[in-house]
């Protein structure tokens, strides 16, 4: 396994998605690294489209940590592709 492999460009922490009394994700962490692939599953209602959102800055997430090789905060998607 190359070096890069080992260095995640995208590393999220603590990721937690509440709607009303409902949680859909709490504490989750998630990273990708170049060269591989990534596949997010789960029943209906685990989350999975939350999670993806979030990383998309779709839905604001202030407690979560996200680190993309420097660490930033988008508060919305055209901000992210700014970084692109």
């Amino acid at each position: 396994m190359s070096s890069r492999h080992a260095d995640p460009f995208c590393v999220c922490k603590g990721i937690t998605k509440h709607y009303g009394g409902v949680t859909a994700l709490a504490n989750v962490d998630f990273s990708c690294s170049l060269g591989t692939i990534h596949a997010v599953v789960g029943e209906n209602g685990a989350g999975k489209s939350s999670l993806m959102k979030i990383i998309a800055a779709l839905f604001a997430q202030m407690k979560a940590r996200f680190i993309w090789r420097v660490i930033v905060q988008f508060t919305s998607p055209a901000e992210a592709a700014l970084l692109a």
